[in-house]
């Protein structure tokens, strides 16, 4: 789906990617979800304190630690606040 949007000049956003990476989330498949994240910092699409927060699940679930900190460390200079879900 959003590879077809891409083909299409659409430009997926949060709504989007969220489902998306909360998905990999859900299947602790944190590899793809960063890759999701900078697929949308790539194209400059617009990210949001929901899309970090799922992100950072999956990298959780994985137990894979570091990438869930970095992510955390990065929210700040994308100008997001932390929020309860984050720090869940």
């Amino acid at each position: 789906f959003l590879l077809a949007m891409q083909r299409q000049v659409l430009s997926p956003s949060a709504y989007e990617y969220s489902p998306a990476i909360s998905t990999c989330a859900s299947c602790a498949q944190w590899e793809q979800a960063l890759r999701l994240l900078g697929e949308m910092r790539a194209e400059h699409a617009e990210m949001n304190v929901v899309t970090c927060n799922a992100t950072i699940t999956a990298c959780e679930k994985a137990q894979h630690w570091d990438s869930a900190l970095s992510l955390l460390r990065g929210m700040l200079p994308w100008h997001f606040t932390p929020n309860v879900i984050t720090y869940n």
